[in-house]
């Protein structure tokens, strides 16, 4: 006999005693464990390679019951066919064997790491404690608030709804509901999402105690182990029950187990209740908030009718019992909200999410010491502002969300959860909002990334002109008006929408993504790109915590924290304690981050904005989001509609989101402007009056940009050069290395004309010359770099400079004797003809000059020229005497004036233009159409007259007595 032989002679008498022995020991834990061994091929390899499994295993089973004589090959006479028979079942028999030790030992696996079972966790007394920030007591919850009862307490009522609806087996199952749990895991392995866990009572007994919520394989194994041969081994079905419906955690005021609930939710003992009430509490067991009646009536209803619907179907009640109760209301169940609850609801609320979140257990079922970021005096001045005591609202239906953190350490300080609203586990307006946030956006989307990306300066320039987004949809601002060319730091600082969009369409759409996302606030991106309304806003929407946190990093130099409210748990089971740090993330630089703060600051500072506390750095930015016009009609609501209003503001200390507004569109009730905007920058003002510290803290100057005097309105940036005006003269801030080194040629000395000529003409002298040239300050270099705007550029800084310095021309002034200059005259051509009053040698001088702008005027180019021929003699004059005497009613004819020209009279080829004017009760002259004699008074006649380059002014003065 060979080893072949040997293997197959040993394989067959193992087989042999397996099937002896399942005959033998085939109980009902036994069967189990093999059942799991299938259950457990099925989640890992999936319903197709399980079949093929049975299939396997079925081969095998057909072996054994066979006993060796396929191995023996008695009846095959084919030696050859045989000995291929013969292989094929030696590899099923070591396959089948590998397939049922695995499943053993995963089964042992199980069994090892098990939590204990400690029978202790199933009776906690102690309540989890909750501490603010300095160490001190704020709350206890859990256990304390519990009020058990036993089973013989539960009305039979409750007891068929929760088994119907959670687990219609329970009375008759050891543990493990193993048609359902099949029917589950096979409803899985094909893809069916909804085929549910098939948790048992006493699994989810297991899992609220000792194990977790994540879905892994091995805590649902671990979780049917401890089902079967713990919990179902120590305790009775009754007591498990009652483990059951005294641990859940209802959400309703934070109380656990169903006897205080049932005061909270009925106004009732639990004994009391009636169908509809026992199934409206049985449906919440499923999910506690999502169907939690206060917040969501339809929801409950709903559930509270599947309820119904399986104790109908299960034979607890019939037809007629079940359509009279899903007839009854949602709210007329309910009792009315209790009031009494704990100034700080909202932020207890938040830290009970935390917990859970981090670390998968209840505190309102584990007992813990909660230490969190609470800082109690900000949250009571909070509270203050909230409830009216500090601050006067429109009416009591707007509300505000605020939260407050840390910029330094990402904690959260205080949290602002509306007005007027009691109860806890509320939907938190501080924190669960995600509305539309205005142009708070601005500094995240648009400014922000080109700064980081684009290297911008709060000096660079945009046009404030009629603008479309790439659609060809018109954007405008929000005032309906456009102010030409401005920096960064005006048009963020203003709030200008049409730089905002420009500013976004200029950096890498998915830099934008990057900057915004590694911010915590969630765009709506659809192929890596998000699209253009994101500039103003126009997106989702976040909420006060993620905006103030957003805006954090700009505070503290570049960095995204974490918001957290816990910052360490202590086990009262003598766990190791955890602490919570969040990393901080860089996210920009901190020449970003300042450079945006300082856009900010000023902001504040010049009162562009509301906020301004003396004493306290503050930078700030609002937001409001406007209804649609198909809202609006809607609704009929008024053209000055709008929706969100949005501040937010840090110091170097603190972070503050803040939302106001209406939690749903009314016809009646809401947002308007400029009346809501007014009251949401008071609130704003009010908040940072009490909650940013008056410590003299100032934001740090990063070294990585250096603050430069800039000439105003210079494209590319330019120096001011000594003849730079003072109000012409900003400060600005670059990225070192990015600064500008060149110095404005604007306000330098004009150059003087050249080819300055002279010639006399009859009596005139004419003077030509050729053109100066305006100095350039557009560089081709730098109009490259906007060529999608390059003409509008172009048009808009020439008009700001004509308006600045007028048009460029020149100055012509005769020299006298004495070296004084006269004017002659202003003229924006290259020739100048003057007629000489004298003969003889004249001297003049041509300055290059702007017509508003003086002091650029150049040095002067001159020339002389003597002329020899006779300057006539221009004589004007007043005809009679100046100041004239007549009475009331009397009759009188004004004698006028002369001018002559070598004694020949000229007046017909003057121009003489003639005012009127009489004195009134002020002493004051008032322009009149003529002199009216039939009254007493004082009149005054003007005569301004010119005649080839003289002029004169002449008055005379009419007394009428």
């Amino acid at each position: 006999m060979n080893y072949i032989d040997l293997i197959k002679m040993k394989l067959s008498k193992i087989f042999t005693n397996i099937k002896h022995f399942y005959k033998k020991k085939r109980n009902v834990d036994i069967t189990i464990l093999a059942v799991l061994s299938l259950l457990l091929s099925l989640k890992i390899m999936g319903l197709l390679k399980t079949i093929i499994l049975i299939v396997f295993i079925g081969i095998i089973i057909f072996l054994i019951k066979n006993g060796g004589s396929l191995i023996m090959g008695k009846k095959n006479k084919n030696k050859k066919h045989r000995k291929i028979i013969n292989i094929l079942i030696t590899l099923f028999m070591i396959g089948s064997i590998l397939v049922i030790f695995l499943g053993f030992g995963f089964l042992g696996y199980i069994v090892v790491t098990s939590p204990k079972f400690d029978k202790q966790k199933l009776n906690y007394k102690e309540a989890s404690t909750i501490y603010d920030n300095k160490g001190n007591e704020i709350i206890k919850i859990g256990e304390e608030l519990r009020d058990k009862i036993s089973f013989n307490e539960i009305p039979q009522v409750f007891i068929d709804a929760i088994v119907a609806t959670e687990d219609s087996r329970f009375f008759e199952h050891n543990g493990l509901d193993l048609p359902r749990f099949l029917k589950a895991s096979l409803g899985q392995a094909t893809g069916n999402s909804g085929a549910g866990g098939a948790s048992t009572i006493t699994m989810q007994v297991v899992k609220n105690n000792f194990t977790s919520t994540d879905k892994k394989i091995t805590r649902k194994f671990t979780d049917i182990y401890l089902s079967v041969f713990k919990m179902e081994k120590n305790f009775t079905k009754e007591q498990i029950l009652e483990f059951y419906v005294n641990g859940i955690h209802l959400v309703v005021n934070n109380t656990l187990g169903i006897a205080e609930t049932s005061r909270n939710l009925f106004g009732k003992e639990v004994k009391d209740i009636n169908l509809s009430e026992a199934a409206l509490l049985a449906g919440m067991f499923q999910s506690p908030y999502y169907y939690n009646p206060y917040k969501f009536p339809e929801r409950a209803a709903d559930r509270r009718n599947t309820v119904l619907y399986l104790m109908k179907r299960h034979g607890y009640i019939n037809e007629e019992e079940r359509k009279i109760a899903s007839e009854v209301p949602i709210e007329s169940l309910l009792a009315s909200k209790d009031s009494s609850q704990h100034p700080y609801q909202a932020y207890i609320d938040y830290v009970i999410n935390e917990v859970v979140e981090k670390t998968e257990f209840n505190p309102m079922i584990v007992p813990m010491n909660i230490y969190t970021n609470l800082n109690v005096d900000k949250q009571d001045y909070l509270n203050d502002v909230l409830s009216g005591e500090k601050f006067k609202f429109e009416n009591d239906l707007v509300q505000a969300g605020i939260a407050v953190t840390d910029v330094n350490s990402g904690a959260i300080v205080a949290l602002g959860n509306g007005r007027n609203r009691s109860g806890k586990k509320l939907f938190n307006l501080a924190t669960d909002i995600k509305r539309q946030v205005g142009s708070t956006a601005k500094p995240v989307f648009d400014y922000g990334p080109g700064m980081e990306y684009n290297n911008w300066s709060t000096y660079t320039p945009f046009v404030d002109d009629v603008y479309k987004y790439s659609d060809g949809k018109e954007l405008y601002n929000w005032d309906n008006k456009y102010f030409g060319l401005m920096t960064s730091r005006y048009a963020l600082g203003q709030s200008r929408n049409i730089p905002a969009l420009k500013a976004f369409q200029q950096v890498e759409n998915k830099k934008i993504v990057e900057f915004v996302t590694s911010l915590g606030i969630k765009p709506e991106i659809a192929g890596g790109k998000i699209h253009e309304a994101h500039a103003i806003g126009g997106f989702n929407g976040s909420s006060p915590l993620a905006m103030a946190v957003a805006f954090a990093a700009f505070a503290n130099g570049g960095y995204y924290i974490e918001p957290f409210a816990v910052n360490r748990i202590e086990f009262l089971d003598e766990t190791d304690p955890i602490t919570f740090q969040p990393e901080k993330k860089r996210v920009m630089s901190d020449s970003t981050a300042y450079m945006i703060t300082d856009i900010l600051r000023f902001a504040v500072d010049n009162k562009l904005l509301s906020g301004k506390v003396n004493g306290i750095q503050i930078a700030a930015k609002s937001g409001t989001s406007n209804f649609d016009e198909d809202t609006k009609k809607r609704y009929n609501l008024k053209s000055n509609a709008i929706n969100d209003l949005w501040y937010v503001g840090y110091s170097p200390d603190y972070a503050i989101g803040m939302w106001y507004g209406y939690e749903k569109i009314d016809q009646k009730y809401y947002s308007t402007s400029p009346t809501s905007s007014g009251y949401r920058d008071k609130l704003f003002s009010t908040l940072a009056q009490g909650l940013f510290d008056k410590n003299g803290k100032k934001f740090t100057i990063p070294t990585s940009v250096v603050e430069v005097k800039i000439e105003k309105n210079t494209i590319p940036a330019m120096l001011p050069s000594p003849y730079t005006p003072e109000n012409m003269i900003t400060t600005e801030i670059f990225k070192k290395g990015t600064e500008p080194t060149e110095i404005s040629p604007r306000f330098n000395t004009l150059s003087n004309v050249k080819n300055l000529d002279i010639e006399e003409e009859d009596n005139n002298i004419k003077l030509t010359w050729d053109a100066v040239n305006i100095p350039n300050m557009l560089t081709n270099e730098y109009l490259e770099t906007i060529k999608n705007q390059k003409e509008k550029y172009i048009d808009i800084y020439n008009n700001e400079d004509k308006a600045l310095l007028g048009t460029l021309g020149y100055n012509v002034y005769l020299k006298n004797d004495d070296n004084s200059l006269e004017l002659l005259g202003f003229t924006n051509e290259t020739n100048y003809t003057h007629t000489p009053k004298t003969s003889g040698t004249l001297n003049y001088v041509v300055k290059t000059s702007y017509s508003i702008f003086k002091s650029s005027e150049s040095d002067g180019s001159q020339i002389s020229i003597t002329s020899n021929q006779d300057v006539p003699i221009i004589e004007i004059y007043l005809n009679g005497n100046e100041e004239i005497n007549i009475k009331a009613k009397e009759t009188y004819t004004d004698a006028g004036v002369s001018v002559l020209e070598d004694m020949v009279n000229v007046k017909d080829k003057a121009t003489i233009k003639i005012t009127i004017s009489k004195k009134d009760a002020n002493n004051i002259y008032q322009t009149v159409s003529n002199i009216d004699t039939s009254q007493i008074g004082t009149y005054k006649i003007e005569y301004n007259i010119t005649y080839k380059d003289n002029t004169a002014k002449l008055t005379r003065i009419i007394n009428i007595s």
